[in-house]
């Protein structure tokens, strides 16, 4: 296993969910805490990236506070490689809490120096994967055209994405429904 920190992007607006999706609870903890723990199991340091840690304050979780007004999670790549010394970063989103252990230690022994990212037929997931120091340069340059788009930052790097079968392995909490039904199938 690479010795290398994971951030936990947790910066966006959730608009769809129509509240902080960080804070839902999870069962009975906010989504952010659940995923810091989740994967403490794995990363010798964990980190949560957001615009306002004030209410996650009370729990054992470290920080990196977002900058500026706009919700993209290239500005909390962006703050982690500008707080961080590490040369790679493993960055998950927030709302993907039934990412295994075998998709992350897939992706870290198969991870290039640039961007290498998880893939299921339906999808590509940016947001699940190692991001290694190079690409800063490129994001910077994205950001100052105001193009948030992953993707697009993505093409202009050296990346490699590895395949995974079971797109629900990366089911996304979106809206109400989407996380009614994670409850669900957490409780099993």
């Amino acid at each position: 296993m690479m010795n290398i920190p994971c951030v936990v992007l947790c910066g966006g607006k959730s608009s769809r969910m129509g509240r902080d999706k960080a804070l839902l609870p999870f069962p009975s903890e906010p989504l952010a805490v659940f995923m810091s723990k989740k994967m403490q199991k794995i990363f010798p340091r964990v980190y949560l990236s957001l615009k306002n840690p004030t209410p996650l304050l009370p729990y054992q979780v470290d920080f990196i506070q977002e900058e500026g007004d706009e919700f993209a999670p290239m500005f909390g790549i962006k703050e982690s490689f500008e707080k961080l010394e590490s040369e790679k970063i493993f960055f998950l989103s927030v709302d993907t809490p039934f990412v295994v252990d075998r998709v992350i230690k897939t992706l870290l022994l198969g991870c290039i120096d640039g961007i290498t990212y998880a893939k299921d037929y339906q999808k590509d997931h940016y947001l699940c994967g190692v991001y290694s120091r190079r690409i800063y340069p490129t994001l910077l340059q994205q950001i100052q055209k105001k193009d948030y788009r992953m993707s697009n930052l993505v093409r202009l790097l050296p990346s490699k994405c590895i395949n995974f079968e079971d797109p629900e392995i990366f089911s996304n909490l979106n809206t109400p429904e989407q996380y009614m039904h994670a409850i669900e199938r957490l409780r099993g």
